[in-house]
């Protein structure tokens, strides 16, 4: 079919897109290398917070912010000691935890600044992380508003060196008023912005030389699921359905016009059913079958009177007929 290979081109985006989304706060390590590392998550199973060092720079926070009205702290990776040192404004340590050999071996370079504050009673984030992604730098710049002031069973989640691994995407943006996010490069150029308040979030970013935008509106009782749609310098482009933070169910692709070019479904992150291409006034244009991906079944191409120009029969991806 004629738009095959537009959908796979777009599909591939899509899901490049959507893991970028994870770095809902990017100043613990699972949320950063977790990104470009997927086998992390396993060597993370054995972790279990120090709580006696969250107490510290919970109890850090909370004397700064009263006597100064705000608290300012660094985290640095130590490679060679395979640690983590956390201190304060004046360099003072206020604690290090050491990492296990797996887990200091495939982590990337890290330093972080974090600063603490108060907004209307509410604590406010804002922080400033660098790390090293496929061997170039990268500076995440992020603010986020808390829906109360921050406690100690908060501080758990929010403060522990690895962040929260039990669901760390409903547990951040639950109490969650609002993100700003901006990630550079390594020349210090903005290239992608993301903004999250009311179960709803906006990613801007070029890709190839398109100003892409992806607005995520989370399903209320499962911020791990919603419905993301895709525009294309400022036109939309895309409508899908996401499930446990990837693409399951429907999706449908537009012509810059807004007229429907095609949709899909997907199951297990692979195309699976019937496809459906059409012509910019509406009319068919291709119908295709696919089982886990491949292509299986008939092909029907049309033009653009209705006419059959082309039929092909395939089993697992191959022609049969």
């Amino acid at each position: 079919m004629r738009r095959k290979n537009i959908i796979l081109t777009v599909l591939m985006f899509l899901f490049v897109n959507i893991l970028s989304m994870a770095v809902e706060n990017s100043t613990t390590l699972s949320d950063t290398i977790g990104l470009v590392n997927p086998a992390y998550q396993e060597v993370l199973k054995d972790y279990k917070p120090n709580l006696e060092n969250i107490d510290k720079t919970f109890n850090y926070i909370e004397k700064n912010i009263k006597e100064k009205g705000r608290a300012i702290y660094y985290s640095k990776f130590e490679k060679g000691k395979n640690e983590i040192v956390i201190t304060d404004e004046n360099d003072n340590i206020i604690y290090t935890e050491k990492m296990s050999e797996k887990l200091a071996e495939i982590t990337p370079y890290f330093e972080a600044k974090q600063i603490y504050q108060l907004k209307n009673g509410k604590t406010l984030e804002y922080s400033e992380t660098n790390i090293r992604v496929l061997d170039k730098k990268v500076k995440i710049k992020s603010e986020t508003l808390m829906k109360n002031k921050m406690n100690k069973k908060d501080a758990i989640k929010s403060l522990s060196l690895i962040g929260d691994l039990t669901n760390p995407i409903n547990n951040t943006f639950s109490n969650t008023e609002y993100l700003k996010l901006e990630t550079y490069d390594e020349n210090n150029n903005l290239f992608q912005r993301i903004y999250y308040r009311n179960n709803k979030m906006t990613i801007e970013q070029e890709v190839e030389g398109n100003q892409a935008k992806m607005i995520y509106l989370f399903d209320n009782t499962n911020l791990m699921s919603g419905k993301l749609e895709t525009y294309m310098n400022g036109k939309l482009f895309s409508i899908m359905q996401i499930k446990n933070f990837i693409p399951e169910g429907e999706v449908k692709m537009f012509y810059p016009s807004g007229k429907l070019l095609s949709i899909f479904n997907l199951k297990n992150e692979q195309i699976d059913g019937i496809v459906k291409a059409f012509f910019e006034n509406g009319k068919l244009m291709g119908i295709a079958n696919f089982k886990d991906g491949l292509q299986d079944g008939e092909a029907i191409e049309y033009d653009e009177n209705g006419n059959v120009i082309k039929k092909v029969s395939y089993k697992n991806g191959k022609i049969i007929k």
